[in-house]
C-alpha cells in the first residue's frame, strides 16, 4: 500500500509542477497543474494515516482533508476555461476560495476550542458532511458543464472525453467511498480495498495525462498567436479560436461607414454595379439558406470557394454595398439567432453559453462582447428583459 500511495504522490506531484511551468502564459495549464498539486496531498494524508480514527483526527490530519475542496474547485474553473474558454475572472475565484477558507477556520475553531467529549461529534456530525455537501454541489456543477458542451454544435470530441475521463476518474472514487460508510453501518467491510481503487484511479489520471498529451498534444497548450491572415487561410483549426474571438471583438468596434479611403480603393475596380449588387444578393442568399454563421469557422475563404467568387470581389461588396467588414457581418447574424434562441421556450433548459457557441460564437466573453456591442445588452440582461 506504502508503495501504491507514494507512486501517487509522484507522479501528481511530477504532473502540477510540468504544467505550473507552462502557467504563465495558458491559464488551463496552471488550473489543471494546481489540480494534480493539490490531488497530490490526498496521497500525503494516506501516507500519514493512523489506523484507530481517533488518531487521525490531529490538526495536520484535518487541515490536509480540507485540502480536498480546493481540488475540485480547481478541477471546476479548469473544465469551464478547458471547454467553453472563458476567461479567467480572479474575483469569481476568489469567492469560490472563501468557502475553503472558511472551513480552514472551522477545523482550527473545533481543534483549538471545542472541548474534547464533543470535538469527535463536531467533525463527525457538522465537519464531514459539510465537506461531501460542498464536494456534491461541485459535482453537480461541472456535470453541467459538460453536459452544456455535449449539446453544443461545434464539439470537440477530444475535449469532452477527456473532460469526461477526469470527471469520472474524480468522482467514482468519491462516490465509492460514500457508499462504503453506508455499507458500513450494516456490515463489517475492510476499508483497504476503498484505499486501492482511489489510489489507482488518481493514479490512472496522471497516466491519462500523459497518455492524451502524446496523443493529442494540443490538449493541454494553445498554438501560438496567429494572425487574422493565418486564421483565415487555416481556420480549420480548433485552436484557432482564441484569436478569431479576440478578432470578432475588435473588428466590431470599427465603424461599418464607407470611408472615403474605401471609395478612392476600390476606384478602379472591374467589378460593375449591377454584378455588385448580383454578388450581394447571392451572398445574402447563401448565408441565410445554409445559416453559414452558426459555424464557427466560417470564413471568407470557405465562402469565396463555395460561391465561386474571389475573394476580393466579396470584400469589396460587403465594404461598399453592405458597409460592414465580414466578421461585423456574419456577427450581425449570429446575434440575431441567439436574440431568438434566448426567449424561445424550446431553449430554456439551455445555458446562455451553449446557446452563444451554438449560434457561432467560440467563447463567452467574444459572445457577450458582440451581443452587447449590438443589442446595448448583456445576453443574460436580454433574456430577462423580453421574457
Amino acid at each position: 500500500m506504502q508503495t501504491l500511495y507514494w507512486a501517487g504522490l509522484g507522479i501528481t506531484l511530477f504532473n502540477g509542477f510540468l504544467l505550473l511551468s507552462r502557467g504563465r502564459k495558458y491559464i488551463e495549464n496552471f488550473l489543471l497543474g494546481a489540480f494534480f498539486v493539490l490531488v497530490s496531498i490526498t496521497f500525503v494524508d494516506k501516507l500519514l494515516m493512523k489506523e484507530n480514527i481517533e488518531d487521525r483526527m490531529t490538526f495536520l490530519n484535518l487541515i490536509v482533508h480540507s485540502f480536498v475542496l480546493p481540488q475540485f474547485i480547481f478541477l471546476y474553473f479548469y473544465i469551464d476555461a478547458y471547454l467553453f474558454k472563458v476567461k479567467f475572472n480572479t474575483k469569481r475565484f476568489k469567492k469560490h476560495l472563501y468557502i475553503f477558507l472558511v472551513l480552514v477556520s472551522f477545523v482550527t475553531c473545533i481543534y483549538f476550542f471545542a472541548g474534547e467529549e464533543i470535538k469527535p461529534k463536531l467533525i463527525f456530525y457538522t465537519y464531514v458532511p459539510t465537506i461531501l455537501a460542498i464536494i456534491l454541489f461541485y459535482s453537480s456543477l461541472l456535470f453541467l458543464k459538460i453536459r452544456d458542451y455535449y449539446y453544443t454544435k461545434n464539439i470537440d470530441y477530444t475535449k469532452f472525453h477527456w473532460a469526461i475521463f477526469l470527471y469520472l476518474m474524480m468522482y467514482v472514487p468519491f462516490y465509492i467511498t460514500i457508499t462504503y460508510f453506508v455499507i458500513k453501518n450494516f456490515i463489517e467491510v475492510d476499508d483497504t480495498w476503498i484505499m486501492i481503487v482511489d489510489s489507482s484511479l488518481i493514479i490512472i489520471v496522471s497516466m491519462g495525462f500523459h497518455a492524451m498529451k502524446f496523443w493529442n498534444p494540443d490538449t493541454f497548450h494553445h498554438v501560438k498567436e496567429i494572425s487574422v491572415t493565418e486564421y483565415c487561410n487555416n481556420s480549420s483549426s480548433y485552436f484557432c479560436a482564441y484569436n478569431e474571438a479576440k478578432k470578432e471583438v475588435v473588428e466590431l468596434k470599427e465603424t461599418p461607414k464607407i470611408s472615403s479611403k474605401k471609395k478612392i480603393k476600390y476606384a478602379n475596380s472591374t467589378l460593375s454595379k449591377e454584378e455588385a449588387i448580383r454578388i450581394k444578393e447571392k451572398l445574402i442568399a447563401y448565408i441565410e439558406k445554409e445559416q453559414l454563421y452558426l459555424d464557427s469557422s466560417i470564413n471568407m475563404q470557405q465562402i469565396s470557394k463555395d460561391l465561386k467568387i474571389s475573394r476580393h470581389h466579396l470584400t469589396e461588396v460587403l465594404n461598399t454595398l453592405i458597409g460592414k467588414n465580414f466578421y461585423t457581418f456574419i456577427n450581425e447574424y449570429r446575434v440575431e439567432e441567439a436574440k431568438k434562441r434566448l426567449i424561445d421556450s424550446k431553449y430554456f433548459n439551455r445555458t446562455i453559453i451553449s446557446i452563444g457557441l451554438d449560434c457561432g460564437f467560440n467563447s463567452k466573453s467574444s459572445f457577450n462582447q458582440v451581443f452587447k456591442n449590438i443589442t446595448n445588452f448583456t445576453p443574460t440582461e436580454y433574456r430577462k428583459e423580453f421574457i
